[in-house]
C-alpha cells in the first residue's frame, strides 16, 4: 500500500513538472535584442482606451541568432503613464522577451470649429527669410466631443503651401486643427539694405568650411607634410583648402548677418596657377546666396606676397572684389566654385593644367553687420 502511495506521488510530481514545462514553453521567450522595424498605428482618440492597428512589426534576434519579426499586440505596450486625454506626443515602451523599444504617439481630439482667437506674431517679418512665429497666438476650438479649449497656435500647425516668402503682399496662413482649418492674415515686410554704424572685419577660416565636389577637394590642415605650409619666418597657414581646377570643386561658408546690408570680400588664395588665366573668374566664381559674382580679380605678379613660402604653389596673396555685395540677414550661403561646379564649360582647346589647383586659406568680410558661422543643426 505504501509502495503504491509512493508511486502515485512521483507520478504526480512528473506530471505536474511536464505541465510546468509545457506553460513555460508556452509563454514569451527571452530575446537577445529587439527593434522597432515599423510602429503600430494608433487608431483610438482623445479620451478612448488606447487601441492599436495590428501593422506595427518588431525585429526579434534570439539568443539562438535566429531572427525573426513578431507582430505588435496591445499586450506587448507598457500603458504606465499613458494619457488619453492628452494631446502632447507621448512615448510608450514595447516590451518582449525581456527587451523594450520606444514609440511615440499623438492623439487627435477631432474638432466640430476652429477659429482664430489671437492670431500669433510672425517674428520673421521679412521678404525672403523663413516663416517663423512667436508662441503667442491662440485657436478657440470646439470639439466633436462637446468639449471647448483654448489651444497655442503652434508652427506645425500651419500650413504654407499656398505661401510666398517672398511676397510683400498681405496672404492668408492656413491653421490646420483637429481636422478643421482656419486662417490669419499676415504682411511680410521688404528688408531694406541698413548700412549704418561701423565697419567691421571679420575672418573665416576654410578649415571651418564645407568642402565639396567629391574627390576633386582637398583638405589640409593641421599638419607640416611635406613643409608646403612651412614659411621662412617659421610660421605656417593654419588650413588650406585646394580645389583642383579640371573637374571642379567648391568651398561652402555659412554666415549669419545681423542685418541687410553691403559688405566686401577678402580671398586668401594661392596664386601659382594664375599662370595660364590671369583673370580669376576664367576658371572660378564667388557664388552670394544662389547669385553668381564675377570677382574681378586679376593676378598681379608685382603685388607683394602675403608672407612668401618655400613652393610658389603654397604662396598666398590677398585678392579683393570690385564690386559689394549684399548679405542678407540670417543665413548667407557663400561658395567659391571652380569650373563644372561654376557652371564654367571647358573647351576642348583649352589649355588649363587639369593638375593644377586653387588654395583657398579664409576669407575676410567688412561690413556694418554682425558676423558669426551659422549654428551647426
Amino acid at each position: 500500500m505504501k509502495k503504491r502511495l509512493i508511486t502515485i506521488t512521483v507520478l504526480l510530481a512528473v506530471i505536474i513538472s511536464i505541465l510546468s514545462l509545457g506553460f513555460a514553453g508556452c509563454g514569451e521567450p527571452q530575446v537577445d535584442a529587439i527593434i522597432l522595424k515599423q510602429a503600430p498605428t494608433v487608431t483610438s482618440e482623445y479620451g478612448q482606451k488606447l487601441a492599436i492597428a495590428d501593422d506595427g512589426i518588431i525585429r526579434v534576434r534570439g539568443l539562438d541568432g535566429d531572427v525573426s519579426d513578431v507582430k505588435v499586440t496591445l499586450d506587448m505596450i507598457d500603458q504606465t503613464g499613458f494619457d488619453n486625454k492628452s494631446l502632447e506626443e507621448q512615448t510608450l515602451k514595447i516590451k518582449y522577451g525581456g527587451k523594450e523599444v520606444t514609440f511615440t504617439v499623438r492623439l487627435i481630439r477631432e474638432a466640430t470649429s476652429i477659429s482664430v482667437k489671437k492670431a500669433p506674431t510672425c517674428t520673421s517679418v521679412y521678404a525672403g527669410m523663413p516663416f517663423e512665429i512667436a508662441d503667442d497666438g491662440v485657436l478657440a476650438v470646439q470639439y466633436k466631443d462637446g468639449g471647448a479649449d483654448d489651444v497655442t497656435i503652434t508652427a506645425d500647425m500651419l500650413d504654407l503651401s499656398g505661401f510666398d516668402i517672398d511676397s510683400t503682399e498681405e496672404q492668408t496662413v492656413k491653421v490646420v486643427y483637429g481636422l478643421k482649418e482656419t486662417s490669419f492674415k499676415v504682411t511680410l515686410l521688404y528688408d531694406e539694405i541698413d548700412d549704418t554704424g561701423e565697419t567691421q572685419s571679420f575672418r573665416f577660416e576654410a578649415e571651418n568650411a564645407e568642402l565639396g565636389g567629391g574627390t576633386v577637394g582637398v583638405e589640409y590642415c593641421g599638419t607640416d607634410a611635406d613643409g608646403y605650409l612651412n614659411r621662412p619666418d617659421g610660421t605656417r597657414d593654419e588650413c588650406v583648402k585646394n580645389l583642383f581646377v579640371g573637374e571642379g570643386g567648391y568651398v561652402t561658408f555659412n554666415i549669419v548677418s545681423s542685418k541687410r546690408c553691403h559688405a566686401r570680400i577678402t580671398f586668401s588664395i594661392g596664386t601659382t596657377h594664375f599662370d595660364t588665366y590671369n583673370e580669376y573668374d576664367k576658371y572660378a566664381r564667388v557664388e552670394v546666396n544662389g547669385e553668381m559674382l564675377t570677382t574681378g580679380i586679376v593676378y598681379d605678379a608685382e603685388k607683394p606676397l602675403e608672407a612668401g613660402g618655400i613652393s610658389p604653389w603654397w604662396t598666398f596673396q590677398l585678392y579683393e572684389m570690385d564690386k559689394e555685395i549684399v548679405l542678407d540677414r540670417g543665413v548667407n550661403v557663400i561658395s567659391i566654385k571652380t569650373y563644372g561646379y561654376a557652371g564654367i564649360t571647358v573647351s576642348a582647346d583649352d589649355t588649363t593644367d587639369d593638375a593644377g589647383g586653387r588654395n583657398l586659406g579664409y576669407i575676410s568680410i567688412s561690413t556694418t553687420a554682425d558676423l558669426e558661422w551659422a549654428p551647426e543643426e
